[in-house]
């Protein structure tokens, strides 16, 4: 594939990710009134099943701003795209892990948590070092 239809489909894979993070928050929202009623599991593995699917696009979008910017980024810019790939793909992990049934890694997915920023922090922190 040539590096500008990698950039094409990084970016739409990167819009489609974008509104299923909306739709992750509002739904993630929806899950805390749910709690103890006969929706919440239900809820939940679905909201699980919208964050793995949006942080697998937004690293695909993450891979498409590589591919645009060539070689013309810098080491911190690398740095940058990696510290946001890995806190994606910790975010997707612990997806899998709740679509699985274990909660081991819930902390990571956690909205609004204390601890739920896990991940976000790593993905917020590399965008700003990648662009």
């Amino acid at each position: 594939m040539t590096s500008s239809g990698i950039v094409r489909w990084g970016s739409i894979a990167a819009m489609i990710g974008g509104a299923l993070w909306v739709v992750w928050g509002l739904l993630s929202r929806a899950i805390t009134y749910a709690a103890g009623g006969p929706t919440y599991g239900g809820l939940l593995r679905l909201s699980a099943g919208l964050l793995l699917v949006a942080a697998l696009l937004t690293l695909g979008g993450l891979v498409g701003l590589d591919a645009m910017q060539g070689g013309s980024s810098w080491s911190l810019g690398r740095v940058g795209f990696y510290t946001a790939a890995v806190g994606l793909l910790a975010q997707a992990l612990a997806a899998v892990f709740l679509l699985v049934g274990s909660e081991a890694l819930l902390w990571l997915l956690a909205p609004g948590g204390e601890l739920g920023s896990g991940g976000r922090v790593g993905i917020l922190r590399g965008c700003n070092l990648a662009s």
